[in-house]
């Protein structure tokens, strides 16, 4: 079998070799984010015109079957997605909310009704919120290390459960309406960030800007050059010359070509027992 064999992508290949090729090659997965954003942000879009006083609480039926498959089934659907990507913040992120969604849709279209009276349901959603913001706090802390428009979503969403906890324990209903406010924000941003996923991977090029750090350092490792030693070889004759190890292998023993492996194999043997120079360096980024 030649070199030419070995690398031409168009020679006919095995069934066995086709399954180790595909193997081999990485799979590209798509960024679930932007789904589990969009669907975050319609559920609370919807819930936070609401809180504002623009829809009356009569309206509180149509957010049920928005925040059960857009809130909850769509953002569980991201969160598998980011673990296939092996996302720890997007399965903890999206898996939470999609949680919290689900939740709130069981509260306020099953439980609400059984309480004695409204201000008992109101303080037990105001605790149910502030066991949520307490949470919030926590991932916040990580979005510092994701991006900026993730940042600033968890920010706001720290502040609309604060109001709106604080507006249904004590019963004040502008409290109530300034976290409708920050809802509608609150969705804004979270719309942001789904068309910023799907504009730039679409595009496959950064249009939408969106401040972006990496979740952990990563080495940059960079060879700049690799000089290996010349042989000398005296030839027949008093002759000598200087040949690099790969012109030696390659040229084989006298005897006929020598096998693709055998080649590479003394080449690389040759090299490992003489001194490198100029491997590179490690750069910490």
């Amino acid at each position: 079998m030649t070199v030419h064999e070995l690398t031409d992508d168009r020679a006919p290949q095995s069934v066995e070799q086709h399954r180790a090729r595909a193997a081999a090659s990485p799979a590209v997965l798509a960024n679930p984010a932007a789904l589990g954003l969009a669907g975050f942000a319609v559920a609370n879009l919807l819930l936070s015109v609401i809180n504002v006083g623009w829809l009356p609480h009569s309206a509180i039926p149509a957010v049920l079957p928005l925040g059960f498959f857009a809130g909850g089934i769509a953002q569980l659907i991201a969160a598998a997605g980011e673990f296939r990507r092996g996302n720890t913040f997007g399965v903890t992120g999206f898996g939470s909310y999609g949680v919290f969604w689900l939740a709130l849709v069981g509260f306020l279209g099953v439980e609400e009704p059984k309480f004695p009276s409204p201000a008992a349901a109101s303080h037990a959603l105001a605790v149910f919120l502030l066991c949520w913001m307490i949470w919030t706090v926590l991932l916040w802390v990580a979005t510092f290390r994701v991006s900026l428009v993730l940042n600033l979503l968890f920010l706001d969403l720290i502040a609309v459960f604060a109001f709106l906890a604080a507006g249904l324990g004590f019963g004040n209903t502008t409290l109530v309406q300034v976290g409708g406010y920050l809802g509608i924000v609150l969705s804004v941003i979270g719309f942001y960030g789904a068309l910023e996923a799907v504009v730039n991977e679409t595009f496959g090029r950064l249009v939408i800007p969106n401040r972006t750090r990496s979740p952990r350092r990563r080495a940059n490792v960079r060879i700049t050059a690799i000089r290996t030693p010349k042989i000398r070889i005296v030839l027949p004759g008093g002759r000598s010359g200087g040949r690099r190890p790969a012109d030696i292998a390659a040229a084989g023993d006298g005897r006929g070509p020598a096998p693709v492996g055998d080649r590479v194999h003394r080449a690389t043997t040759r090299l490992a027992r003489s001194p490198a120079r100029d491997i590179g360096h490690l750069a910490d980024v």
